[in-house]
């Protein structure tokens, strides 16, 4: 019986999941080819010729809104026109060696040269327009992203999929309970990962239950004093933490632990990047999990995703690095090594438009009281295409000086201020580049803590004259320990 039930479970969960995909990837490649048929059909030396007589854009600038906006959509047309000959597959020619990533960075040139200079001559009309650029539905920003997706036929494959699964993990948990001699009811009603369970069970299906007898007894004796405590606390009007709550905010972390697992999610009003320049316009949701073990060796994920779409090309908002590196000490100096693979163009694009990071970082911790650290550090960073020479690599310097004050109650707060040298990177100018950032930050319970506010600045030293200006970036997130 046991068998059966696990051999029904498995054959409904990936059935159901698999037709779910399969029409979700065949709605957008519908969509996808729906909108890319819109843009002409070019061969690339046609391709070639439309980038050439367009490439003075990259450092034209323009007088009014209405100039800007005409011209983007003309790289958007370009742009789209370049995705439609990579779908239909159209023959390479080697004399004609332009791609879509250049067409992307004569978009980003064009943008920074402009982009500030219009809105401020007249924002009203920037709005209205950049509105009106918007509703035509030329957006190359997430041309890979169907603006409009009819998923219909999907949404009752994926209900199935996922109230399913409840069901049929409600039925594996009674099980489990079962063989483990414990009560559902109990962990009903006074663990919280019950719930967590059913909601989330794709995750929670590897570990729970691991509960056992006595911890549910244990648990369900501190659930009900919990109440018993509350009511008479309500009653009397108390409204003050009750003594198990304090003992367990005071519980050191357990030294047992060998490996850290860290996450946090950001919201920025732009992505402002290391040097200085806006790759996004707009807000954007930059998240990241990384695992750190006992000797210093870390690795993780940073994501950013655009939370809106404003109209502005090119779309730098998208990005995945995955990165690796070493922290440690040496003769009283903070050592680290970082290795960053940064995917900039879209995933079926690797590694076309890509960048290889290489960072070295050394510096020392002066600490002033227990609760006050100066760190000073100095970094060299280097960048390099992943294949050809889009975008233009480089390398930089960071020197800086990071202020620490921790544990003032539940608060903290950091602060940065760093010199940045860039070589020229990126299609850049040389030049000195001026960064800070301040993070208040107040720990809500043990391993989460609340970043809000945050602010990252930065301002251009020397007269780069490329479209770098002084940008201030208010931000707000979480962080996650455990």
């Amino acid at each position: 019986m046991k068998k059966g039930f696990y051999v029904f479970s498995a054959s409904y969960l990936i059935g159901t999941f698999t037709v779910a995909l399969v029409l979700t990837m065949s709605a957008l490649d519908k969509n996808q080819n729906a909108k890319l048929d819109v843009y002409p059909k070019l061969s690339y030396s046609e391709l070639t010729d439309a980038y050439k007589n367009l490439k003075y854009l990259e450092t034209t600038k323009v007088n009014n809104a209405k100039e800007y906006f005409e011209n983007l959509e003309k790289l958007d047309i370009l742009e789209g026109s370049y995705r439609r000959a990579e779908r239909d597959r159209v023959p390479l020619d080697p004399r004609y060696n332009t791609s879509l990533v250049d067409v992307g960075f004569l978009s980003r040139g064009f943008t920074n040269t402009n982009v500030n200079h219009v809105a401020d001559v007249n924002w009203q009309e920037f709005d209205r327009l950049s509105k009106i650029y918007q509703k035509k539905k030329v957006n190359p920003l997430n041309a890979m992203v169907p603006d409009q997706v009819d998923l219909r036929h999907t949404y009752i494959w994926w209900l199935a999929f996922y109230l399913g699964g409840i069901l049929l993990m409600h039925i594996h948990y009674r099980i489990k309970f079962r063989e483990r001699k414990c009560k559902v009811w109990i962990d009903a009603v006074s663990n919280i990962k019950f719930w967590f369970a059913h909601g989330f069970w794709p995750a929670s299906f590897w570990w729970y239950p691991n509960t056992t007898p006595i911890q549910q007894l244990v648990r369900a004796r501190q659930f009900a004093t919990s109440i018993l405590v509350l009511g008479i606390s309500g009653f009397a009007g108390a409204g003050k933490v009750s003594a198990s709550e304090k003992k367990g905010e005071e519980d050191p972390k357990s030294s047992g632990h060998t490996i850290l697992y860290n996450a946090s999610t950001l919201t920025n009003s732009k992505f402002l990047g290391l040097d200085g320049a806006v790759f996004h316009p707009s807000p954007v949701q930059q998240s990241s999990i990384s695992i750190t073990f006992e000797n210093g060796i870390y690795a993780g994920l940073w994501h950013s995703m655009p939370m809106t779409t404003t109209g502005m090309s090119p779309n730098f908002g998208n990005e995945i690095d995955v990165f690796v590196g070493w922290s440690g000490t040496y003769k009283g100096l903070n050592l680290s090594a970082d290795a960053i693979y940064i995917n900039v163009a879209s995933l079926k694009k690797v590694p076309r438009g890509d960048l290889v990071q290489m960072i070295g970082t050394v510096g020392k911790t002066l600490k002033v009281s227990p609760r006050q650290t100066f760190k000073h550090y100095f970094a060299l960073r280097l960048a390099v295409p992943v294949r050809g020479n889009v975008p233009i690599g480089g390398w930089f310097t960071h020197s800086g000086l990071q202020y620490e004050i921790s544990d003032i109650w539940r608060f903290g707060i950091s602060s940065n201020i760093e010199l940045l040298r860039d070589s020229g990177a990126f299609g850049f100018k040389q030049g000195y580049i001026g960064r800070s950032s301040l993070t208040v930050s107040t720990k809500l319970r043990k391993g989460v803590t609340l970043n809000a506010p945050s602010f990252a600045a930065s301002t251009p030293i020397s007269r780069t004259q490329d479209g770098r200006k002084t940008e201030i970036v208010p931000g707000a997130g979480l962080a996650f320990s455990w």
